[in-house]
């Protein structure tokens, strides 16, 4: 009886949040945002329990999902120290530091508190309502313009759809979650409309999911995907993006665009739909550095939102290299994959997250971020079974 109470207080929380998100989003809302607020008091209900078990002295390890809220909190916690070191050197301090830190801790404290209070590590529910969300919003945007002549308009070399959107991030974490628990139409669902929001990176990750899904399903594989990831594989990949921002300088060369253009007939600035353009009026500013938020602000308001349409970098890894040097990066990137590396569907969804990350922003979207932390929840699930013997309810 307690748990089904639970179960209903959490979804209830959940369905209100997620709906005050997207309908300040539907009716273009600008006043005071209030579905943090819903956030913020949600998790007020939601840490009841982590309260009492930390004043009882039982001791917070044995916590599900501990490890990685920890290894993200000391994440967080490097990138902010270096930040603030910055800002006294250059002897100011800047208020947008507490928002960028409040955006990016708030969706894994959300979802440790989640994960302890009612114990659906494999709850649908919170997946269904924001799947069913999605698709509303998507209609209220494009419900005009669906017809069949306009999907022959998607274009994967142009990185075009007349339905492109946010709602891609949504979808395809949705369809993660669908694929993981085995639920085909919801899945099919899913992709679908990922498909239709499309963007380059999720088409890319949606086929290689349904290749794994579909294709390479025996039950033994399935077995193995659920195990520990090889360790050098996950040094490599960690490598691979903490270098990625020296790679991104080589791109920005005017030898590397005559290049792309001579062997491919593109032009780089026009294939990144402007993000060379982006990053080379940031790196030509000079702007002084304060760490994080340095770059959504000088996007935001030196340019007024002109070069960006949404105001910010459209690169994460760059940014947080930018704003908070390789110190940062190395450590935000391994604390990352340090929490996918305990299974194979973990690294998979970090990888997605990483590729997205080196081509759009992601990090300062808040329904985003706590459906990929649920999904690390789900997977890594199978791991912190086995090591305590937990048993937790799978709804």
């Amino acid at each position: 009886m307690i748990i089904a109470r639970k179960k209903f207080i959490s979804n209830l929380l959940f369905f209100i949040f997620v709906g005050v998100y997207f309908l300040t989003s539907i009716i273009d809302y600008k006043g005071l945002d209030i579905k943090y607020i819903i956030l913020c008091f949600n998790c007020v209900i939601w840490g009841m329990p982590v309260l009492i078990q930390f004043t009882m002295k039982r001791g917070l390890t044995k916590l599900y999902y501990f490890d990685e809220f920890k290894n993200i909190i000391k994440a967080i916690a490097v990138l902010a120290i270096i930040s603030v070191g910055f800002q006294i050197i250059n002897g100011q301090f800047k208020l947008y530091l507490l928002k960028e830190i409040f955006f990016f801790a708030m969706p894994i404290i959300t979802v440790f508190l989640i994960s302890n209070y009612d114990k659906q590590i494999l709850g649908s529910y919170y997946f269904d309502i924001i799947l069913y969300c999605s698709i509303i919003y998507f209609i209220k945007l494009f419900g005009s313009q669906l017809s069949v002549e306009q999907l022959f308009n998607i274009s994967f070399i142009n990185s075009y759809s007349p339905y492109e959107s946010i709602l891609a991030d949504y979808f395809f974490l949705c369809c993660m979650h669908y694929a993981y628990t085995g639920q085909k139409y919801k899945f099919i669902i899913s992709a679908f409309f990922c498909l239709l929001a499309f963007k380059r990176i999720h088409i890319i990750f949606l086929t290689l999911l349904i290749l794994y899904n579909f294709v390479l399903h025996s039950n033994k594989i399935k077995y193995y995907a659920k195990g520990m990831v090889n360790k050098k594989l996950i040094k490599i990949t960690v490598l691979i993006f903490c270098i990625s921002p020296f790679i991104i300088y080589i791109i920005l060369t005017d030898k590397f665009s005559d290049w792309f253009y001579l062997y491919l007939g593109l032009n780089i600035n026009d294939f990144t739909m402007g993000r060379i353009d982006l990053i080379n009026a940031l790196i030509d500013s000079q702007i002084i550095n304060y760490g994080l938020g340095t770059t959504t602000y000088f996007i935001s308001n030196i340019y007024n939102g002109a070069m960006s349409a949404a105001g910010n970098l459209h690169n994460d890894v760059f940014r947080i290299y930018y704003e908070c040097t390789l110190v940062g990066t190395i450590v935000f990137t391994y604390m990352q994959f340090k929490n996918a590396s305990k299974s194979y569907w973990s690294y998979f969804l970090a990888l997605f997250l990483f590729s997205v990350m080196l081509t759009s922003h992601i990090l300062t979207n808040t329904l985003t971020l706590i459906m990929f932390y649920l999904l690390i929840s789900e997977f890594n699930y199978f791991k912190f079974k086995r090591k305590y013997n937990y048993q937790i309810k799978e709804a």
